[in-house]
C-alpha cells in the first residue's frame, strides 16, 4: 500500500494478484477486426499500419446514413459487414466506475469519495490512484463482456463559482490552479498505463465551457446564456481545460449545453479553434445529451434541426449525445448544411480514439486484456479509497466564535 502511495504503477502490482487465471478473461468482446479474413479484406484491421492510414482506409467506407448513427453516444450502432462492432460512449467515471452493474460475485467497482472532497485535500496522489483504479476497472470490464467502453465521460472541472449550482458536488473546487492540477492529474493516471502502444482509456474534460447553472430563476441549463469577458475566460475558465490537455494530453472533451456570449458552445468554430489551434487538441468532442438539439429548439439559434445538426459537426462537434445526428446528419448532409470533409474529420476523430485503446488490434497481446474480476474492487483498491477518504477531511477552526451566526431580528 505504501509503494502504491509512492507512485508504483498499480498494473504492475496486480499482476501477482491477476496471474494466469485472468487469462481465461481474454475474449474479443468489443473489439473490431475479430473475424478470420478481416485482416485481409480490410487494410484498417492491418495492426502493422498506423493509425492514420488505417482511418484513411476505414472512413471513407463509411456513408453519410451510417454516419450519424456511428457519430451518435450513447451508444453507435455495429457495422457488421466492415467487422465493427456497436461501442458506448460516456461511462461516466466522477468518482469511481459508473454505468455498470455490480459483479455476480457481489463485488463492485471502486467508489472514492466526489470530487469537492478530493479537491480539499490538496493532494494530486489520491486523484492519481482514483484515476487508475478507474481506468483498470473499466477494462475488466471490458475483457469480462460486460461493457463496451474505454472512455470516461469525466472528470468535471468547471469551477464551483456559485454554491446554488447543483453540481459542485462534482467539480474539485472553485480555483482555477487547483482544478487544473486535479485535471492532470486524474488525465496522465487515466489514460497512461502500462503498455505504451495504447491508451489505457479515454478521458472527456467537461463541461466546455463557462457551465455553472443547472435551473434558477426562469433559466436552465439549456437556455442559459454565459456573459464572460475575454480576461476572465483566459483567466478563470480555461486554465483547467488548457492544463489537461497541453500537460496531461487529454484525448476527449465535452461541449455544454449553454451559450457562451450568444453562440451554442457545441456550435462554436471559434471555441473549437482554441483547442485544436491554439492548444493543439488531438482528440474527439462530443455534446452533451443532446446539446445539438438545444440549438434549434431551445436557444433557437438555429430554426431547423437539419440545420442544428450541420452547425454542430461543422463547428466540431464529433459525437452528439442523442439523436440530432442519427435523425438529421444525413438530411443535413443532403441540403449541404454539413459538408463531406466535416463528417470525415468527425469519424476519424472518434475512430482514432477506439484504435488508440486498441479497439482494433483484437490478436495483440497487451497486459491490459489480462485484468478481470480480480481488479474490480479489490482490496488494494478500497485501501487507497479509504485513504482518499481520510485525505479528503477538513477540520474548520472556529475562531472568536464565528460560528454558530446569531440569529438577527
Amino acid at each position: 500500500l505504501v509503494e502504491i502511495m509512492a507512485g508504483q504503477p498499480l498494473l504492475a502490482l496486480l499482476h501477482g494478484v491477476v496471474g494466469l487465471a485472468a487469462a481465461t478473461n481474454l475474449n474479443n468482446y468489443g473489439y473490431a477486426c475479430v473475424n478470420k479474413d478481416s485482416v485481409t479484406k480490410f487494410k484498417f484491421c492491418d495492426s502493422s499500419l498506423d493509425v492514420e492510414a488505417r482511418l484513411d482506409d476505414l472512413v471513407p467506407r463509411i456513408s453519410p446514413h451510417e454516419a450519424g448513427q456511428q457519430l451518435t453516444a450513447r451508444e453507435s450502432n455495429a457495422l457488421p459487414d466492415i467487422d465493427v462492432p456497436a461501442y458506448y460512449w460516456g461511462t461516466n467515471a466522477i468518482h469511481g466506475l459508473q454505468e455498470v452493474d455490480c459483479l455476480k460475485s457481489g463485488k463492485c467497482p471502486t467508489s472514492f469519495p466526489a470530487p469537492c472532497g478530493l479537491g480539499a485535500a490538496w493532494n494530486s496522489s489520491i486523484v492519481s490512484n482514483m484515476a487508475r483504479i478507474i481506468a483498470l476497472e473499466m477494462r475488466a470490464y471490458l475483457n469480462m463482456g460486460l461493457h463496451n467502453s474505454l472512455d470516461s465521460w469525466s472528470p468535471t472541472i468547471n469551477l464551483n463559482r456559485d454554491p446554488r449550482w447543483g453540481r459542485n458536488v462534482e467539480s474539485p473546487s472553485e480555483d482555477p490552479l487547483l482544478n487544473s492540477d486535479y485535471g492532470v492529474a486524474y488525465t496522465t493516471a487515466l489514460q497512461e498505463g502500462d503498455d505504451p502502444r495504447y491508451l489505457q482509456a479515454v478521458v472527456t474534460l467537461k463541461h466546455w465551457i463557462a457551465y455553472s447553472l443547472e435551473s434558477y430563476a426562469n433559466e436552465t441549463r439549456h437556455t442559459f446564456d454565459a456573459k464572460v469577458s475575454a480576461y476572465d475566460l483566459a483567466d478563470s475558465y480555461y486554465p483547467a481545460f488548457k492544463a489537461a490537455i497541453t500537460k496531461g494530453n487529454a484525448q476527449g472533451v465535452m461541449c455544454s449545453y449553454n451559450e457562451l456570449n450568444g453562440v451554442p458552445t457545441c456550435g462554436n468554430k471559434a471555441l473549437t479553434s482554441v483547442l485544436r489551434d491554439q492548444w493543439n487538441f488531438t482528440g474527439y468532442i462530443t455534446s452533451d445529451t443532446d446539446a445539438c438539439e438545444d440549438i434549434w429548439k431551445r436557444h433557437v439559434y438555429k430554426n431547423y434541426p437539419s440545420q442544428a445538426a450541420g452547425l454542430c459537426i461543422e463547428s466540431g462537434t464529433d459525437i452528439d449525445s442523442g439523436n440530432t445526428y442519427s435523425d438529421y446528419l444525413e438530411k443535413a448532409f443532403n441540403l449541404s448544411e454539413a459538408s463531406q470533409d466535416a463528417i470525415n474529420a468527425a469519424l476519424r476523430n472518434t475512430y482514432r480514439m477506439r484504435m488508440n485503446v486498441g479497439l482494433f488490434d483484437p490478436n495483440v497481446t497487451s497486459v491490459y486484456r489480462e485484468l478481470g474480476e480480480e481488479v474490480v474492487g479489490s482490496e488494494s483498491h478500497q485501501a487507497l479509497s479509504l485513504h482518499a477518504a481520510r485525505q479528503s477531511m477538513v477540520l474548520l477552526k472556529n475562531e472568536d466564535n464565528t460560528l454558530p451566526i446569531p440569529l438577527v431580528d
